[in-house]
């Protein structure tokens, strides 16, 4: 009879583009290119070293019981593909670059679970340590609405170059529409963006546009009376369905609206953090927090593609450090010394916290690798006695 995946095969909790899963075994291959050079006179050969070659990584990974359905969604982004991919490795923490291929196997007796063999290829260019460096120039996402805005038209413009001139003229003729459309509704949209520099040229425009859209939006919703975080997970799904609308007019509506709308998302999640930290909110929890950063860097991701330099990719940061800050102020935690090197569910095993809620301890305590934890880690209560 097919039985559930026992945890006790389970080795190292993991992330593969945000996807939770586990490590069961991981080979890590680095070689030398060495060209062997056949001279005259010479014996054996004259050896020259060129270098390292790419590292590849061989990762087999269980994907079972309340993450088995995330395979599904691994697979399908597989598929599709995308500039890069980022895995969180055991050891040498978050990597980035391709995978190269899966293989998938479902045994037949066990349900819920799926084993996929990953090989990996880790990216060669070095990456901008964007936290180190970004942090001691900007503090807050308001900072960053110009730096989004070039970024909505740069894409726009790459997007719009070398096109016939009807799909220019068509695109000019549903700004013009969608900019009567806002201005009759709400008057007040200037008030947010009248700070903001946007060029003259159409994708200058597209950008304003996008940027109008997604405050009418969330001012929208600003009243229904849900908490900050029921009103971003409404905001975000509105803002999904009108970039969808508009994509029927052109593709270059939709990443703008959907850009635009990451940026107010995480824009109204600061503020939220702030109020917090100043005066408290009550009707707005911990785990509140926590699923709110994590709803804006999840949304990010998938627009930033893992380009870790992009205003987006920078917004999250700032994001996911307002959220510890604000968890740090609100109390309520507990804190442990791990004094001998572990995984984090080995310390949530320690705490009594299930284990399902690993990453939003790393979250909360700013923990890169959930497989090398050490050292004075914060707690929630329990989840179980």
């Amino acid at each position: 009879m097919p039985q559930r995946v026992d945890w006790n095969y389970v080795r190292m909790p993991a992330k593969i583009d945000y996807l939770e899963c586990e490590f069961l075994h991981v080979e890590d291959q680095i070689s030398r290119s060495v060209v062997e050079h056949q001279l005259i006179g010479y014996e054996g050969a004259a050896l020259e070293d060129c270098g390292v070659e790419k590292k590849t990584h061989t990762f087999e990974t269980l994907w079972a019981n309340e993450y088995y359905y995330n395979h599904f969604t691994f697979l399908e982004k597989f598929r599709k593909g995308s500039k890069f991919n980022t895995i969180v490795h055991p050891v040498y923490g978050t990597l980035k670059g391709k995978i190269k291929n899966v293989r998938c196997v479902n045994a037949p007796d066990e349900t819920d679970c799926a084993r996929i063999s990953i090989e990996f290829i880790e990216d060669g260019s070095q990456e901008i340590n964007g936290r180190d460096n970004f942090f001691a120039k900007s503090s807050s996402v308001a900072d960053l609405a110009d730096d989004v805005a070039e970024y909505i038209e740069n894409y726009a413009a790459k997007n719009m170059f070398g096109v016939l001139k009807e799909r220019v003229d068509g695109v000019s003729a549903a700004l013009s529409q969608m900019e009567g459309k806002i201005n009759l509704r709400v008057s007040q949209v200037a008030d947010f963006v009248k700070a903001m520099t946007f060029p003259l040229s159409v994708p200058g425009k597209i950008a304003r546009t996008a940027f109008e859209i997604c405050v009418t939006a969330i001012d929208t919703i600003a009243g229904v009376g849900q908490n900050v975080k029921g009103q971003i997970s409404m905001f975000q799904n509105m803002t999904f369905d009108v970039a969808r609308k508009y994509r029927q007019t052109d593709d270059v509506f939709y990443d703008a609206i959907v850009s635009a709308g990451a940026y107010i998302a995480a824009f109204k999640a600061q503020e939220c953090f702030e109020e917090i930290q100043e005066s408290g909110a009550k009707e707005t929890s911990r785990r509140d927090v926590e699923e709110i950063v994590n709803t804006v860097r999840r949304q990010i991701s998938e627009i930033s593609k893992n380009d870790h330099s992009s205003p987006l990719a920078r917004v999250a940061l700032i994001i996911a450090e307002k959220g510890r800050e604000t968890l740090a102020k609100m109390g309520g935690e507990r804190k442990i010394v791990v004094e001998k090197e572990s995984n984090i569910y080995a310390v949530l095993m320690r705490g009594r916290i299930d284990r399902s809620r690993a990453f939003e301890v790393c979250l909360r305590n700013n923990i890169e690798n959930p497989n090398r934890v050490v050292g004075e880690i914060e707690l929630p209560e329990n989840d179980y006695e």
